[in-house]
C-alpha cells in the first residue's frame, strides 16, 4: 500500500500535524527499517515549495493537483476539489489528520502492537 517515503511532510502550527507526522514517521521506521526525515512547512512555504521528493508521505495539508504522483500518500482532511489520480489519496473531512494517520497504522497492524491505547 504504501511506497518507502523519501519523506514526510507535514503541518508545523497545529498538534494534529505533528501527532499525525510523527505516527507515520514512526510508521516507516517499522516498515521500511529506515528513518525517515520529518518535514515540518508552514503553510505559506508549503504553497511555495517544490515537491521534488521521488516517494513522500505528506499529512495535514491540503492535497492539490501538484502533489498528484506516483509514489506519494497524502492523507489528509481539509477540503479539496482535486481529484487524485497518481497519489494514493487517504481523505475524510470528518476526521483529523492524526486519527486518519492512526488508522493507516492500525490498518498495518502496527498500532494495536505497539499504542495499545490508540487502538482503532
Amino acid at each position: 500500500m504504501y511506497a518507502e517515503a523519501g519523506c514526510d511532510l507535514t503541518h508545523e502550527s497545529d498538534l494534529d500535524g505533528l501527532v499525525a507526522g510523527v505516527l507515520l514517521q514512526r510508521l516507516a521506521r517499522k516498515l521500511f527499517d529506515t528513518n525517515v526525515r520529518l518535514e515540518a512547512c508552514h503553510y505559506n512555504n508549503w504553497k511555495q515549495r517544490e515537491p521534488r521528493e521521488k516517494a513522500a508521505w505528506v499529512t495535514d495539508l491540503n492535497f492539490e493537483a501538484r502533489l498528484d504522483k506516483p509514489n506519494w500518500v497524502v492523507i489528509d482532511h481539509h477540503a479539496t476539489e482535486a481529484p487524485a489520480k497518481n497519489a494514493l489519496l487517504i481523505h475524510d473531512l470528518n476526521k483529523s489528520a492524526g486519527l486518519l494517520s492512526t488508522s493507516c497504522a492500525g490498518s498495518t497492524g502496527w498500532v494495536r502492537r505497539n499504542w495499545t491505547g490508540w487502538c482503532i
